[in-house]
């Protein structure tokens, strides 16, 4: 089992969509209606990625970060 992991942020702005501060698409808040009921967040890793092999989300007691998976939801 591997037990690495690297700490990271994901924000959806009017400027775009960023991952730890990094621009990763221009994808805005401005692009989400309002008037729907739920939204789903998919995280993934496409095929022709860089570094394919898949994804791990660590949570509390694993990886090189103690702490649970947060998720704060701002609409500003």
């Amino acid at each position: 089992m591997n037990q690495y992991g690297l700490l990271k942020t994901l924000q959806v702005t009017h400027e775009g969509t960023f991952v730890s501060g990094e621009q990763i698409s221009n994808i805005s808040i401005n692009d989400f209606s309002r008037q729907t009921q739920y939204w789903t967040l998919r995280l993934s890793v496409k095929d022709n990625a860089k570094h394919v092999g898949g994804l791990t989300l660590y949570g509390k007691g694993f990886g090189n970060h103690n702490q649970d998976i947060n998720f704060r939801f701002y609409y500003l």
